[in-house]
């Protein structure tokens, strides 16, 4: 027979089971807000505590702080979860030692909860703190918003059992990521290698080949040609900035292509800023058409994108150049070459 439901009264939860608690984190747990104490009394050499600001120091469970306080004015207890109350309001590690805590911190007890129960739960509502966050500089959950956090209690049996089984469903899913993530290192590996192989040695393995008289590179088929890339192409940027700041940024108008819009050898036209007509004119040299190729200079230094999709105007801030062949040179092939293992 199925259990009977009850609305939870809590929008971002809706119906839970009957039997179940609802009530507030105040009265289901015990909650220490961090106080910062005096600047000079927190220290990078030994003392009594370990001390934490924030979440800055913060692991997959437990944190790693460097700094130390002997008379700290909050302290974490033992198997307590530490939550940051600033951006990003919600990070969660372990104290699995008493900790001196700051203002961006919180220290958060189970009473009514099974104490792994309580993390996994704490761990779903890290979104839903979203919806108490405030703050004009930084996000922050103020106390009352904390203390007033609806939370569901199911029977302690029924916690423990939920705990044991996401403690083994997530432990498998962990270990698929882990493997997932070993596999998409070794096929980045082979991508790279596989961009390196064919276009330093070509298609065909059978062509006669020739030493290119660059180390890096060896032998390469006998009619290939050796050539710097200035003698090849022309590089364009922007002189410094001109003068164009972040404050003339635009929500419409031409382009700006900066660094952290190359995705996957594209441009993401989406999150591009955009800068006025009269800024985008005053550098002609680098106007941006589709089929140009890109490379950043600055940052992470290396990217390579071929501009497609683009309706309208565009330009680069000084992070980025633009790479455009003589006739004769196809530009697909060198944007190949730019990713090789020799260019970088």
């Amino acid at each position: 027979m199925a259990e009977q439901m009850k609305p939870s009264g809590i929008d971002w939860i809706g119906d839970v089971p009957q039997k179940w608690e609802i009530t507030k984190l105040k009265y289901s747990t015990g909650i220490i807000m961090g106080q910062s104490p005096d600047s000079e009394l927190i220290k990078e050499d030994n003392g009594k505590f370990l001390f934490m600001q924030g979440n800055s120091e913060f692991t997959d469970m437990y944190p790693q702080p460097t700094l130390y306080c002997d008379h700290p004015n909050k302290i974490s207890r033992i198997g307590d979860i530490l939550m940051s109350v600033r951006a990003p309001v919600g990070a969660m590690n372990i104290s699995d030692k008493k900790y001196g805590i700051g203002r961006g911190l919180c220290s958060i007890s189970a009473k009514k909860f099974d104490r792994k129960y309580l993390w996994y739960f704490m761990q779903k509502s890290r979104e839903d703190f979203q919806f108490y966050s405030n703050g004009s500089t930084f996000e922050a959950i103020t106390t009352e918003n904390l203390l007033n956090f609806k939370t569901i209690i199911p029977p302690l049996s029924e916690q423990k059992a939920i705990a044991e089984h996401l403690d083994k469903q997530c432990a498998q899913i962990d270990s698929i990521i882990e493997d997932i993530e070993k596999q998409i290192e070794i096929l980045q590996k082979y991508k790279k290698s596989l961009i390196t192989e064919t276009v330093t040695k070509g298609l065909d393995k059978t062509v006669l080949m020739k030493d290119s008289g660059i180390d890096w590179i060896g032998d390469v088929p006998k009619s290939w040609g050796i050539k710097r890339i200035k003698y090849i192409s022309s590089l364009k940027g922007r002189i410094g900035w001109q003068g164009l700041t972040s404050d003339e940024y635009t929500d419409e108008g031409p382009y700006l292509i900066t660094g952290i819009d190359f995705i996957d050898g594209r441009i993401d036209w989406e999150n591009c800023v955009h800068i006025t007509k009269e800024r985008w004119e005053e550098a002609p040299e680098i106007h941006i058409k589709n089929g140009d190729l890109l490379i950043t200079k600055d940052g992470t230094v290396g990217k390579v994108a071929i501009v497609d999709r683009l309706e309208g105007k565009a330009s680069l801030n000084s992070g980025v150049l633009l790479i455009r062949t003589i006739d004769g040179f196809n530009k697909r092939f060198l944007f190949w070459v730019l990713q090789s293992e020799e260019f970088w």
